[in-house]
Formats: C-alpha cells, structure tokens, sequence
C-alpha cells in the first residue's frame, strides 16, 4: 500500500542517511591506512630475510579494502530500502481510496451547511471547522439549490499514522469544482436559469479512525465489538472504525 510522507521527515532521514554516507567514507582512509599497516607488518615476517615480495601479494590489500567497501555500501542500501518498505507497510489505506474518501466527506460537509443541516455536520467536523462553517456568508451558501461537485485534482501534502494506531492524520490539497443551476432575472424581468460554475482550491486535514470504540464515552465500561449500546447505563456507542472527520478546512484564494 503506498503512503505519502511528511515532507519534513523524509528530508530529515535523507540527511541522515547522507550524514552517516560521509562519516563511513571520513573514517575509511583511516581504515584503508590499518589494513596497510597490519598486512605489511604480516608479510615481514614472511619475508624478514630480505626476499622480493611477488607483485601478486602487493595488490591483496587492495583488493581487502575494496571488499570492505562494498560491504558497507550494501549495508547501506539495504538500510535505505528497509525504512521504504516498513514505511509503505504501516499504511492503512492506499492513496485513491483515502484521496475518494476524504472527496466524500468534503461532499458531505458542503451539503449538509447548505441545507442547514447541523445534525449531520457535527458527525463530519470538529468543533472548529464546525463554527468554520457557521460564519458563511449566505450568498455563499445558495441555499436551497442543488449543487454538485467534481474533483479536478488532489495531492496529500503528509500522513501520519500507522495501521496499529487509533486513527491516522490525513494533510491534503483539494481543487473542487462546484456547479449549480441558479435562476437570473434580466431587464426585462424575464427568469432564466443559468448554471454557475465555481473552482475552489482547500488545505484540508482529516482524521481517519482505525479502531472500534472499546469503552462507553458516558460509564467507560468495556464494549464488545460491533455493540451500538452499552450494556450497563445503556448509552448509544458510536463505531468509530473507517469514520473519517475533517479537522481543519482553508480555503486556497
């Protein structure tokens, strides 16, 4: 499954990685200097008496030093390729599904404050984006008419979470097209209807829940899993599995 990552944190293990790439290539003169020293010190002995060191015995160390080499770089992209694969491991979802999904819930959200619906829109916001949503203008809103929306283009900006945590955070950048029949009176006081066609570019961030509720929001006593009320003061449980809330809404100008 393929993650987006923090652009801070990848750059951040990209200069560690190059960090730890210079202090092995630092330390290795000093290396290359010792495996001189010892083998030249191991061949004296061999050849205390003054005999000529065949050539072929010269480039041993070479060849020592060169295999030391490749070792570390082989340990070194394996270090690489292990933090992409744990990484690409921990997602919960893919990019088209959460990209879909958060389409969705922004859908949801824009037709429940144009309705007037605020029942629907506390289950999809938090209290932020909530009173967000309250200071709009009406002329914005076109209320009562029916809109609609298409996504033009997303891109995921960061994600963090893993698939063992309780939810996970979702940052993305969102262009919308929204259009809507609305009805013009011209100078003869004619109506007609004309469609009104709006872009919109949002900064928006998500929250998407992982696990089932397992304790009562009102007596905190266990739930069984798949349970819509609690069996002791018998309060409503919300599953909180796959539900996705927006948390931070910004429209781009």
């Amino acid at each position: 499954m393929k993650q987006t990552s923090d652009p801070v944190k990848s750059t951040q293990m990209v200069l560690s990685l190059f960090g730890a790439l210079l202090v092995v290539c630092g330390i290795f003169p000093f290396v290359a200097i010792l495996v001189f020293a010892f083998y030249f010190i191991f061949l004296g002995f061999f050849f205390a008496d003054g005999d000529t060191i065949p050539e072929i015995f010269m480039m041993v160390p070479f060849a020592i030093i060169g295999l030391i080499y490749l070792f570390v770089i082989y340990k070194y992209i394996k270090i690489i390729k292990k933090h992409n694969s744990s990484s690409l491991d921990e997602a919960y979802l893919d990019e088209k599904d959460i990209i879909n999904r958060c389409f969705d819930v922004l859908v949801l959200c824009q037709k429940a404050w144009i309705n007037n619906d605020n029942a629907k829109l506390k289950e999809l916001v938090n209290k932020d984006v909530f009173n967000d949503y309250q200071t709009k203008t009406d002329e914005e809103k076109n209320e009562g008419v029916e809109h609609y929306f298409k996504l033009k283009d997303a891109k995921i900006l960061s994600r963090e979470g893993k698939k063992e945590d309780a939810y996970e955070t979702i940052k993305m950048r969102m262009e919308v097209i929204e259009y809507f029949e609305d009805y013009v009176v011209n100078s003869n006081s004619e109506v007609s209807k004309a469609t009104a066609i709006r872009m919109k570019k949002y900064n928006l961030e998500f929250m998407i829940y992982h696990n089932d509720t397992i304790n009562c929001p009102n007596c905190a006593a266990p739930i069984p899993k798949g349970a819509t009320v609690c069996e002791y003061c018998k309060s409503p449980v919300e599953i909180m599995a796959g539900k996705i809330v927006m948390i931070k809404k910004e429209m781009i100008k």
